[in-house]
């Protein structure tokens, strides 16, 4: 895992209790980042390269991560809440007992990711590729939107309702 400090970071946008200004938050230093104080938000360039990033137990409430690379990337325990990663390529990520409640998933590249014990509660998953993901005990499911639109569910294990 590379850490985010040393990564290429763009189009992200965090919100609220994640942000705090500190010298402890991830983006502290990252290049093309600015923290506004106003919005109490960070603020990063077009685009953003996380490939294989530590992000375990992350704040990433409301985040902004359209079409991010998160492949590979440990967000184990973290806080997707509200996020929009729609595009993002999460192939490969750790997910595990991550909360994505009322996160837009739709177009997102899920192939072989690790959803086991996530919240996906009125998660939006239209489009979404979760070919050979792990769906064992994900709660919520039977609130996602779009799921009768998801480009492949060949999930690897524990796909709900079947």
């Amino acid at each position: 895992m590379r850490s985010l400090a040393t990564g290429a970071v763009s189009a992200l946008l965090l919100v609220g209790s994640a942000c705090g200004g500190n010298d402890a938050h991830p983006l502290k230093g990252v290049d093309g980042c600015e923290f506004l104080s106003g919005r109490q938000a960070w603020k990063c360039e077009e685009y953003v390269d996380l490939f294989g990033t530590d992000l375990i137990s992350a704040d990433l409430t409301d985040a902004l991560l359209t079409r991010a690379d998160l492949t590979r990337s440990d967000l184990t325990d973290a806080d997707l809440t509200d996020a929009l990663l729609t595009g993002a390529d999460l192939s490969g990520a750790d997910l595990y007992r991550a909360s994505l409640t009322g996160a837009d998933l739709s177009g997102a590249d899920l192939d072989g990711a690790d959803l086991t014990e996530a919240d996906l509660t009125g998660a939006d998953l239209s489009g979404a590729n979760l070919t050979g993901a792990d769906l064992y005990l994900v709660s919520g499911w039977e609130t996602v939107r779009g799921k009768t639109t998801i480009r492949s569910l060949d999930a690897a294990h524990g796909v709900p309702g079947r």
